[in-house]
């Protein structure tokens, strides 16, 4: 652009003849440039609106990873062959429960950057199908909700195992006064 906005002021600093139809052919070649550059722009946007749907996904993938391996944890039937046991088991569980709340908050987060890509945020770019993207977003929220309730049947039992620990502990400690 600058090089032929040179020559063209050259060209007009010394009177060329034929300099109208020069300083249209600048104009047009300017808006042409002008153009190009707003393409590459709106090309830009897309790219990284498309990158960042893909982090997402990528996202989704690796905490419903983590959602898995938690699931086979909780899904263990130790409850505890005595007293002790139970405890140290409830106090495990503890860890696993704030390891699901950590869960839950990237859980809320990665629905919360979903909805940019479903709302009109993108200029009307969308990057997939949204439905796609809704799928996604209910799949995660599915499991979530899942390891939570699986958690809460969890500490239950271990609850209901303690208390008869905790009963037959009491039973033998009166059986030797």
């Amino acid at each position: 652009g600058q090089a032929v906005v040179a020559v063209c002021n050259e060209l007009q600093s010394e009177n060329y003849h034929d300099i109208q139809r020069i300083i249209e052919r600048k104009e047009n070649v300017l808006r042409l440039w002008s153009y190009l550059l707003e393409l590459l722009r709106a090309r830009r946007m897309r790219l990284e609106c498309s990158i960042q749907l893909q982090q997402n996904f990528q996202e989704m993938i690796y905490i419903l990873d983590s959602m898995e391996e938690i699931k086979q944890r909780l899904l263990t039937d130790d409850y505890g062959k005595h007293l002790m046991g139970v405890e140290d088991l409830l106090q495990k569980h503890s860890l696993v429960e704030a390891d699901i709340n950590v869960l839950g908050d990237r859980v809320k987060q990665v629905v919360q950057n979903s909805q940019r890509f479903l709302s009109e945020e993108t200029e009307g770019y969308k990057p997939c199908d949204p439905s796609i993207i809704v799928d996604r977003v209910q799949q995660l929220e599915d499991a979530y909700a899942e390891l939570v309730k699986l958690a809460v049947e969890r500490r239950s039992r271990l609850e209901e195992s303690r208390k008869l620990w905790q009963f037959y502990w009491d039973m033998a400690d009166e059986e030797n006064w």
